[in-house]
């Protein structure tokens, strides 16, 4: 990395080293839909991309920079449902495993090839929306408008990107803020949802933000990741549970017994990690751990 004195070659070799990632999986997304690792890091890269934008806005032209992260939202939505199906089925296939009678396995079995199918749905949308976004050829548009050798010449950019890193730090801790009166409502699924997205942009962009604030961001990073992980537990178990509800209406609707079972033991891991998750941000709030984290940047 280029002297952190200089933000304007910082942003741009922080946003081409995302975009690199991002598009380093194509192939293996697009034609290995069995293996499901490549799918899950090209999502982290399109969501560390758009965060990268976001954090070096001011290098880029805006109508421009709009287009470009609207593009990622597109992919990375399809391929967090595509996500979500994957770690569904490796779920059920851990399950599978350890079922004791036959009902069950023949339950579990069911559902697994039901949600297979849908994953085949949503893998032909991947190469729908891909197919699109090529001919588009907007990050091509977006890697030649960040190698040009006389951006960020003005030196403008460089002259607000400290209060603009302070700006959009508060932004998002405040939005992290926003939702912790939820913290203590285990039914409201959207909103702890929305908490987990809070604690995922903040920490991208506390971790692209390390290099001008160093070791001090640290524990801030590490605990938005630890939230960020266990409220993704939580969203998952919540997804499972509405999808198990779905397919016993759509495509198994013989095994209900056996899904009734199976709902009531997600609901519990559900509550299980619901828990952590509770007892954590407790003591992060113990530790007054946000609001010294204010005084940070």
């Amino acid at each position: 990395m280029r002297n952190k004195s200089d933000p304007c070659l910082c942003g741009k070799q922080i946003i081409l080293k995302h975009l690199d990632k991002f598009l380093a999986e194509r192939t293996l997304v697009l034609f290995s839909a069995e293996e499901i690792e490549p799918v899950h890091r090209m999502r982290v890269a399109s969501r560390r991309l758009r965060a990268a934008l976001k954090a070096f806005k001011g290098l880029l032209p805006g109508k421009k920079a709009k287009v470009w992260t609207a593009e990622l939202s597109r992919i990375g939505s399809v391929l967090g449902r595509a996500r979500q199906i994957d770690v569904q089925i490796k779920f059920l296939n851990g399950y599978l495993k350890n079922a004791k009678n036959r009902p069950r396995s023949a339950y579990l079995a069911a559902v697994i090839q039901a949600l297979k199918k849908k994953r085949k749905l949503v893998q032909r949308k991947i190469l729908i929306v891909f197919k699109i976004f090529e001919a588009n050829q907007e990050f091509a548009e977006l890697r030649n408008f960040l190698c040009k050798p006389k951006l960020c010449v003005s030196g403008s950019f460089a002259h607000t990107f400290d209060q603009l890193r302070a700006v959009l730090l508060a932004k998002q801790l405040d939005r992290l803020l926003e939702f912790a009166v939820y913290v203590d409502k285990p039914k409201r699924v959207k909103e702890l949802h929305q908490l987990r997205i809070a604690a995922k942009k903040l920490r991208y962009t506390l971790e692209i933000y390390r290099l001008w604030h160093g070791a001090r961001f640290d524990k801030y990073i590490l605990a938005s990741r630890m939230l960020q992980d266990l409220l993704g537990d939580v969203h998952e178990l919540d997804c499972l549970k509405q999808d198990l509800a779905e397919l016993v209406l759509e495509e198994v609707s013989n095994f209900k017994a056996q899904a009734a079972d199976v709902v009531r033991e997600v609901r519990g891991l559900r509550r299980q990690v619901y828990q952590k998750f509770n007892s954590l941000w407790k003591k992060f709030k113990q530790q007054r751990l946000w609001e010294d984290l204010y005084k940070k940047f």
